[in-house]
């Protein structure tokens, strides 16, 4: 028979059992002298007190004496009982793991990242005595509080390491493909037969396993089926199987099964938002299979995290080109003779046929990339084969990783690994030595352009940029490849909201248009219209209306009144009419374009799907409603049916119909939308663009007038200029 409540060890009286782990059972225990305390004692359990587990568990009380550190348990004590098993005393821990506590304290991101930043400095404390943990896990990560801080504690190193030095003095010899560890926070290497030793890399990735779970409220692989399925399949899923990104994680479970967005009150999207890009970079890292691709340190991996925090630039990148190629082959051996007939296709221009299965995705945005990108490769193969042959490799990774055999369970997922496919020959080709600097620039505005219609802005820009200093090189500041990109440049910066730069460079461009094609060339049209939009864009609503003006009597004459570019060019001086407040001629002239393009696009186009919706705002402005409503509502329902909702256009409609819903009076109907919205544009754009802080805004108020004043304070806090004096009001009400 075991030990009982009441039974004293030594100078410990035992009050009640705590804990059990393999080799050990913890009680809370009373010390009597020479202090009075509460502490926590660990003796082995009777029956295993084998040469092995006696040695293992001496280890671990050695491993622990050398640490002094405030987020590792202390040792205080140690001895063996009457009958001879060992036993130690830790500082009595009163915590819960550390996925419970910030659950149930309804942590945020920073909050969660930060308390997450202090095990790491525990572990690597811990590396530098020489102790590799080997075990870390929620449950061995308890968080308590002292004066109501947050103190996370790293326990139990039952099967810990040394690194340099035995932690004990007798001989420990761990058995031949012994698997030691908890399986869904191992490392590949402790689940592998092989020569390779276990180092403190090992601790980093089930760091990583832990952040994963901190953040998605889910771990990076589901282990029951391969438990099922017997213990080698166990052991191939946790060294071969890739986790899935902590953003897509989020996205794709639901929102019942995202209990950490659930337990922060917010909806899937937006945390699934905050998610995406560095810190999916950073975890993925961590969780990387190959331990040389990981942090070196458990520091390393805090320090990223902290410039995350800090806004800067994370060392953690996506992996590149050839890697990914190189695993891709590795994991599916059975289709690369499959796709690399789907790149072959591609390449020869027949991307109607091969391209089957995106038409059957609806996707038309990405088919679209994916066609003008192969018809790209067509025409510069014929320019230049020697350029062709070299390129080939580089542009074959957009379509690599798309192969027909993948079901994609969204467009979204879908247009995501076609923007990492084109991000990656984007990398590639920075590196690659082709010898051909024109053909080198020419795609990558290619791969800008995709990029852009991606809406992935920054990486655009970069491209662009590159290849403009190319072409000024190459072929001087007037030769039109030179001018295009630079538009093209110009552009980007106005879609990432930099008007200072943007409006500079619009004009500038504009002014070479004039002086190299002449004033009514369809380049200067062009530069014309992109100048007015900028202007727009930047609320100097005169400035745009007097540029769209002009511009549509050129279009007018130039181009035909019916033509899109004409159409479009009304519709634009229609919304700077609209925002100068000039309602009837704002209206006039919406009609006018809703005419012309229903006439000559067809009811069902998307530019005369966005006047529609333009003229239902303008009546809006009017108090016309009930004109309004109805347009709005068949705009946004078209919308989501060819878009999807986080699409540009449709994220406008959804926060239009919203607003149309707050001024009826319909809070509980705008509310949702609005949640949407802002999910949708701080996923875009970020939380500090002025689309995100214009639906905070409106979210703000809705929340006011549904008496959520919390809510509504939280929008403040998220650094929500524009809803900080409405939140100030609900404040002072409450």
């Amino acid at each position: 028979m075991g030990e009982r409540a009441g039974d004293t060890i030594g100078r410990y009286r035992l009050l009640q059992e705590i804990g059990q782990g393999g080799m050990g059972v913890v009680w809370m225990a009373e010390q009597r002298e020479p202090v009075v305390r509460k502490v926590a004692l660990k003796i082995v359990k009777l029956g295993l007190d084998t040469r092995e587990v006696v040695v293992r568990f001496e280890a671990e009380r050695q491993a622990l004496a050398l640490m002094e550190h405030p987020h590792i348990a202390r040792v205080l004590d140690g001895g063996a009982t009457t009958t001879g098993r060992p036993y130690f005393v830790m500082e009595l821990v009163k915590g819960v793991p550390i996925t419970d506590y910030c659950d149930q304290a309804r942590l945020g991101l920073r909050e969660r990242l930060e308390l997450f930043t202090k095990v790491c400095e525990a572990i690597q404390y811990a590396h530098h005595k020489g102790v590799i943990h080997r075990d870390i896990k929620p449950s061995n990560v308890l968080v308590t509080l002292y004066d109501g801080v947050a103190v996370p504690k790293v326990i139990d190193f039952g099967i810990a390491k040394a690194t340099s030095a035995e932690l004990t003095k007798k001989t420990l010899f761990t058995q031949y493909a012994q698997i030691l560890g908890t399986p869904e926070y191992m490392a590949p290497e402790q689940a592998e037969f092989s020569g390779l030793d276990i180092d403190t890399r090992a601790d980093v990735y089930s760091l990583g396993v832990l952040l994963y779970e901190l953040l998605t409220g889910a771990k990076p692989f589901d282990l029951r089926t391969a438990m099922q399925a017997g213990f080698q399949e166990l052991l191939r899923t946790i060294r071969e199987d890739e986790p899935v990104k902590p953003s897509t994680r989020v996205s794709t479970a639901g929102r019942e099964a995202s209990p950490v967005a659930l337990r922060r009150e917010l909806n899937v999207a937006s945390w699934s938002a905050r998610l995406r890009g560095d810190l999916d970079w950073i975890v993925l890292r961590a969780l990387e299979k190959d331990r040389s691709r990981r942090y070196e340190t458990p520091s390393g991996f805090a320090e990223d995290i902290a410039r995350y925090l800090r806004d800067e630039p994370v060392r953690a990148a996506p992996p590149s080109a050839a890697y990914r190629v190189t695993k891709f082959v590795r994991r599916r051996k059975k289709i690369v003779a499959l796709a690399a007939l789907l790149l072959a296709t591609l390449l020869a221009g027949l991307a109607g046929t091969s391209w089957g299965f995106l038409e059957a995705r609806k996707s038309a945005e990405a088919e679209r990339v994916a066609t003008e990108l192969s018809e790209t490769r067509r025409v510069q193969a014929e320019r230049n084969p020697e350029y062709a042959r070299k390129g080939n490799a580089i542009l074959g990774n957009v379509f690599a990783r798309l192969s027909p055999e993948k079901v994609y369970g969204s467009l979204g997922e879908f247009r995501d690994d076609l923007r990492d496919g084109v991000k990656d020959a984007a990398a590639a080709l920075e590196g690659a030595s082709i010898g051909a600097p024109l053909e080198v620039a020419r795609l990558q505005r290619q791969l800008g352009l995709s990029l852009s219609a991606l809406r992935e802005g920054q990486a655009s820009l970069e491209l662009f940029q590159r290849a403009e200093e190319t072409f000024v090189r190459e072929l001087g500041p007037d030769a039109p490849e030179t001018m295009s990109v630079q538009q093209n440049v110009a552009v980007a910066l106005l879609a990432a909201g930099d008007f200072k730069l943007a409006l500079p460079a619009l004009e500038a461009h504009l002014a070479s248009a004039r002086r190299v094609y002449g004033e009514d060339k369809p380049e200067t049209l062009d530069a014309l219209f992109s100048l007015g939009d900028g202007l727009f864009r930047a609320s100097r609503y005169e400035d745009a209306a007097r540029i769209f003006g002009d511009a549509r009597e050129r279009f007018e004459r130039e181009r035909g009144v019916e033509a899109p570019d004409t159409i479009k060019c009304i519709a634009n001086l229609a919304s700077a009419e609209r925002e100068l407040d000039h309602l009837d001629r704002a209206v006039e002239l919406y009609e006018t374009a809703l005419e012309r393009a229903r006439k000559s696009l067809g009811s069902d186009h998307p530019d005369t799907t966005s006047i529609e919706e333009s003229l239902a705002v303008a009546y809006q402005g009017k108090g016309d409603l009930k004109r309004a409503l109805p347009l709005l509502e068949r705009t946004l329902k078209t919308l989501r049916t060819r878009l999807g909702q986080d699409d540009p256009k449709t994220m406008r409609a959804t926060n239009d119909v919203a607003v149309a819903y707050y001024k009826l009076g319909r809070y509980a109907d705008a509310e949702p939308l609005l949640e949407v919205a802002l999910a949708a544009h701080e996923a875009e754009h970020g939380e500090d663009h002025p689309n995100s802080l214009s639906a905070a805004s409106n979210l703000a108020s809705v929340y006011i007038e549904t008496g959520k004043r919390a809510k509504a304070t939280r929008c403040s806090r998220r650094r929500c200029a524009w809803a900080a004096p409405r939140c100030r009001r609900a404040t002072a009400r409450s």
